[in-house]
């Protein structure tokens, strides 16, 4: 067995393992490394081995925990999230003096490549509701109404060197395509600059400012920068030479807006004509429309759209699944405000307001939340802090004591199997739902650990190491073997 660090004693008395089997972090490999852990058994809430368990610590991704299984409780299992399809004006002959409206619910997953759904398909059916309206022709503008939410559409704790990622795309009322594109480039000879094929989806208005460099080795240095509603990404780091196609991904400026353009190209594709142009609510350029006329020329004010398809996402079990499984950060900071959305906290609705009512429900729920520092839903931002004592109190109880138990733990990916946790656990016994969180000198885990007739929650969490990735993995696979061999065995 490794012999892991001079961390201090892996427990106490009475936690299960004496000095002589204390686990250690080697010194010289892991010296300044901070790590905590706890295995507790569910029913009985037996505190087996524990370490630096109140100690606050980076959560990393194991912080979505907190947010999808408050959305589980709040929201329940079945909760749908819908965009509509409105309009304002007048109906007459085949036209639509108005303004045709997409209403944003604050669905994160409209035409989401994890859904299994053809990523287009919604778009078709949009286009079908307008045809069954009679509509040819759209004498006014297609607006996108994304004031659900508020225009901060990413933290201001995130690093800005995330930013303009596909990872830290931001969280509009409405949402598109994962908020997501891809990039092609081809790359040539070491020292040269690599060559832009294509954009998927087709971005009209995104300028790519090329500044990579490619490298006589395989390792992929490619990164964006960028921010929310500017249509410009600059592309910056290496690629590796001689690759005739290699895809990096990047967040979409400004979703609302390019969805409203591409339902505009898709009417006018069907043979819909649109007079007006694509355009998003309250933003430069957009004029209110209330004043149209009827039939006699007599004014009339419509005030309101009126509502005629609504589209609905997956229910909320499988959304989550998708968190826990693929660690989508998106999904999770949308179902943040939608908590706040639920308490009651009027529009449009913040990623504070969301983690002020997310603590609270924990907190009355017993949690003890006096370590936390939260500023997102995905763990993000490198200044969250969770200690494991209390995310091991929010794991506990949604298998003890909630309705959603079932549902939760299976909507953690089974170690050494699946998701972000295929490359670990291989060695360990019994099944392992859990959990993974990873970010610079950071690597968590959560979850459950089933052995036998016994469900054990299992939190881990490792700040500050030096090592890589699959050594990091490997030596804390083996903290939780040597626990299993002393104690649960």
């Amino acid at each position: 067995m490794r012999i892991f660090c001079a961390f201090c004693l892996l427990c106490i008395c009475g936690c299960g393992l004496s000095a002589e089997k204390s686990i250690r972090l080697e010194a010289d490999e892991y010296s300044g490394t901070s790590l905590a852990y706890v295995v507790q058994e569910v029913q009985s809430g037996e505190l087996l081995v524990e370490m630096n368990s109140a100690q606050a610590l980076v959560p990393a991704s194991v912080g979505k925990l907190l947010t999808t299984a408050a959305a589980m409780e709040m929201l329940g299992p079945e909760k749908r999230f819908k965009t509509e399809l409105a309009y304002r004006g007048l109906l007459e002959k085949g036209s639509l003096k108005g303004d045709l409206y997409i209403l944003g619910g604050g669905d994160p997953s409209l035409g989401s490549e994890y859904t299994g759904a053809q990523p287009d398909s919604f778009l078709l059916d949009w286009v079908q509701a307008v045809k069954k309206l009679g509509i040819s022709c759209i004498e006014g503008d297609i607006i996108a109404d994304a004031s659900i939410f508020d225009e901060e559409a990413v933290s201001p704790y995130w690093l800005w060197e995330d930013l303009g990622n596909y990872y830290a795309a931001g969280v509009y009322g409405l949402a598109v395509f994962d908020n997501m594109f891809r990039l092609g480039l081809k790359s040539g000879l070491s020292g040269t600059k690599p060559d832009i094929l294509y954009l998927k989806p087709v971005l009209p208005e995104m300028q790519i400012i090329n500044n990579l460099i490619t490298k006589d080795n395989s390792k992929d240095s490619a990164y964006f920068y960028g921010i929310p509603y500017r249509w410009e990404r600059l592309l910056y780091g290496s690629l590796p030479a001689g690759k005739e196609e290699f895809i990096i991904r990047g967040d979409i400026p400004d979703p609302p807006a390019y969805l409203a353009f591409r339902l505009q190209q898709q009417l006018i594709k069907a043979g819909i004509s649109v007079q007006g142009k694509a355009c998003t609510k309250n933003k430069p350029g957009y004029v209110r429309k209330a004043l149209v006329f009827d039939s006699v020329n007599n004014p009339l004010i419509i005030n309101e759209p009126v509502v005629f398809y609504t589209s609905y996402s997956k229910p909320l079990s499988e959304l989550v699944t998708i968190i826990n499984y693929h660690s989508h950060n998106m999904f999770a900071e949308y179902l943040l405000r939608h908590l706040a959305l639920a308490a009651g906290t009027e529009v449009p609705v913040s990623a504070r307001n969301g983690l002020d009512v997310m603590q609270r429900f924990w907190e009355q729920k017993g949690v003890d939340i006096n370590t936390w520092q939260l500023y997102d839903a995905s763990g993000l931002s490198p200044l969250n802090r969770v200690d494991a004592a209390s995310l091991a109190a929010v794991l506990r109880y949604m298998v003890k004591e909630s309705s959603q138990a079932d549902l939760f733990f299976n909507s953690l990916p089974q170690a050494a199997l699946e998701g972000t946790v295929l490359n670990f656990g291989k060695k360990l016994p019994g099944t392992l739902r859990i959990k993974s969180g990873s970010m610079k000198s950071v690597m968590n885990y959560a979850g459950y650990w089933r052995l036998e007739d016994k469900t054990y929650v299992v939190v881990l969490l490792c700040n500050q190491h030096k090592q890589p990735a699959a050594r990091i993995r490997s030596d804390l696979e083996q903290v939780l073997k040597t626990i299993y061999n002393d104690v649960l065995k």
